[in-house]
């Protein structure tokens, strides 16, 4: 699963959940319902939210496109990196990541600072 918000470009409230093929979605997931008369699986993760997320994600997807996107996740990364290499340039702080692996950083005190 992943946040929307973090990766769809949209603000917060909206996330995915995807399952490999249908053998890996757990059972207890799914809810059979009598609909017209017959037995009919759903699945849904339901809250009380509205839609305008999911909209302004697809929207947004429809006018970058897919490369577009992938240059913003790009250039998301690209910053994260540079402000990682930055802040441990200045050699008070210790990089816990740098930014490689999602466009985020962490970092602590460097063992010298008190």
């Amino acid at each position: 699963n992943t946040s929307g918000h973090k990766y769809g470009l949209v603000y917060p409230g909206v996330g995915w959940a995807l399952w490999r093929d249908k053998e890996a979605l757990p059972e207890d997931l799914i809810f059979r319902v009598n609909y017209l008369g017959g037995d009919m699986p759903t699945f849904a993760l339901n809250f009380s939210r509205p839609g305008s997320q999911v909209i302004a994600q697809y929207y947004t997807f429809l006018r970058l496109g897919r490369e577009g996107f992938r240059a913003v996740q790009q250039a998301t990364r690209d910053v994260a990196m540079s402000l990682a290499r930055r802040v441990e340039d200045m050699g008070d702080f210790r990089l816990l990541t740098r930014g490689d692996q999602l466009p985020v950083f962490a970092f602590t005190t460097a063992d010298h600072v008190t």
